[in-house]
């Protein structure tokens, strides 16, 4: 048979199709892992002299996904206790325990003290429990005793300080790779406006990495999980779970943001980039961009074309590109003394963008 649990509302933008992301499978079973834990403390408890629980204890309690219940924009997720016959007598203990931990997440939030009845070393179970939540997000633990509580990823992170000095957080981090230890197996990824950080590699990213190396406009955006200190200050990479190295990052990420423009963004008459004019413009931008040249403004026009500018010290030089017929106008202006140069190319020609690029670069360098 099998009865509710504990029902998990899960509160945040993921969670508004009544759908819940796959990581959060390790946040419920190290939640299991927690009560299951707890459950035997309690016991030891009454039961001083016992130097090991009944035999088929942890048998008892299998907690599993019983469904997402619909009526509510946020999905609803319930935990059940399953078994083949009637709960059996230890199932007292596996509800005290989850009734503590929902009393425990409640008094860290309220700022109250902590149930004395939860070991300081269990709360080592908060480095994975509550790990996959999302800035703003929120898990509302509703039990059948009336007991409820909200757990965040604030909360969370203050639990698992109650066992050591440092806490587990997932993590995504941009930066530049400057150096490279193959005998280590590790990278300094160079963080905007930070000290680099060593992060460790497997074999199956040496090439993204290596490529990437002082390539200065590039981005090498890694995921995983890493050691905090009480200052939320990042001491320790622990885990890498995926490393994605993005060439010539700093320059097409600006056309990222005009994926968001839509008609009349500027005034009533003006036209969003096309779609596939942006596509292409930053393919070519990848796989091209001299890095000398480096970061320019990126731009969408009221004609809905896209617009490139180079700032030099005596020299402004542009590049408007056209779709569909994919040609750009260039323009070098000086600035003191407002003598212009035009050129015209057809990028939709394998060698136009080298030429526009030597346009840019022989402009930029005068004087």
């Amino acid at each position: 048979m099998k009865s509710d649990f504990v029902k998990s509302i899960f509160e945040g933008d993921r969670f508004h199709e009544h759908t819940l992301p796959l990581e959060f499978a390790k946040d419920l079973a190290a939640y299991g892992e927690l009560v299951l834990e707890l459950a035997k403390r309690l016991y030891f408890k009454e039961h001083p002299t016992r130097k090991r629980v009944p035999s088929g204890f942890d048998q008892d309690f299998n907690l599993h996904l019983d469904r997402i219940e619909d009526g509510s924009t946020l999905p609803i997720l319930a935990l059940v206790w399953s078994g083949l016959l009637l709960p059996s007598q230890n199932s007292t203990y596996f509800e005290k325990a989850r009734d503590l931990i929902v009393d425990c997440i409640q008094s860290e939030t309220e700022g109250r003290s902590l149930p004395s009845d939860i070991p300081i070393e269990l709360f080592e179970y908060f480095d994975v429990f509550g790990r996959s939540l999302l800035p703003g997000e929120k898990i509302s633990f509703h039990t059948p005793t009336q007991k409820i509580a909200t757990l965040t990823p604030e909360n969370r992170r203050s639990l698992a300080l109650k066992a050591k000095e440092f806490y587990l957080d997932s993590f995504i981090i941009n930066g530049s790779v400057t150096e490279l230890d193959l005998d280590k197996q590790t990278f300094r990824l160079k963080v905007d406006n930070s000290e680099a950080i060593t992060v460790p590699f497997k074999e199956w990213s040496w090439k993204e990495v290596k490529n990437a190396l002082g390539m200065q406009l590039w981005r090498a955006t890694v995921k995983g999980v890493a050691s905090y200190d009480r200052h939320n200050e990042l001491k320790k990479i622990e885990t890498v779970d995926s490393i994605e190295v993005l060439p010539n990052h700093l320059v097409v990420s600006q056309i990222e943001e005009l994926e968001k423009l839509e008609d009349g963004w500027c005034h009533q008459l003006s036209k969003a980039p096309n779609r596939a004019l942006l596509d292409w413009a930053t393919g070519q931008l990848e796989s091209s961009y001299p890095a000398e040249l480096g970061v320019p403004m990126i731009g969408a026009s009221a004609e809905g074309n896209l617009f490139i500018e180079w700032a030099g010290m005596k020299t402004r030089v542009s590049a408007e590109l056209f779709y569909p017929s994919f040609r750009s106008e260039a323009q070098a202006v000086n600035i003191a003394n407002h003598e212009m140069e035009n050129a015209e190319f057809d990028l939709s020609l394998e060698d136009q963008w080298p030429s526009l690029y030597e346009f840019v670069r022989s402009h930029l360098n005068e004087g």
